[in-house]
């Protein structure tokens, strides 16, 4: 019962004193930092000697330029495309896994060169089509058609 009733009393006067003239006072309403004056040698704790050195300015150092090596090409390089994977995927179905045609007529190079198709000739049949077969421009991109001429004709 004692401790209750000094904890009544200690939050009494506690709100008495915070609701006190003296305890609100108001701070001006710009506050500036307090004035720093350079002392004219430095404080330093009793016991302790501290003993000026002169001060240095650093040596220059020998700049060293490194030039980053310069690329010969304009564009990065482009990823091989492996033109026998592409046939398998899509052409193997019409014209036979080892090019004997099967659907589609034989695209070995020999078969190639004794009905005197170029790189131009296979190039445009593949991208526009010809007859039965699809044109390949919409899902293979010029690149992929390039190798696959190429790849025709070895």
């Amino acid at each position: 019962m004692k401790i209750i009733s000094l904890l009544i009393i200690t939050s009494a006067l506690m709100a008495s004193a915070c609701s006190s003239p003296a305890a609100t006072t108001t701070a001006p309403a710009t506050m500036s930092p307090p004035a720093i004056t350079a002392s004219p040698k430095p404080i330093t704790p009793p016991g302790i000697s501290v003993t000026p050195t002169a001060v240095t300015s650093p040596q220059p150092t020998p700049s060293v330029s490194i030039i980053p090596p310069v690329s010969t090409t304009t564009n990065p390089p482009v990823p091989a495309i492996d033109a026998s994977a592409l046939f398998k995927q899509n052409c193997a179905p019409c014209h036979g896994f080892n090019r004997e045609g099967v659907v589609g007529p034989a695209l070995t190079a020999a078969a190639l060169t004794s009905r005197g198709r170029n790189t131009q000739f296979i190039i445009d049949t593949i991208t526009n089509g010809i007859r039965n077969m699809p044109a390949w421009k919409d899902r293979l991109t010029q690149a992929q058609i390039n190798a696959l001429a190429q790849f025709l004709q070895s």
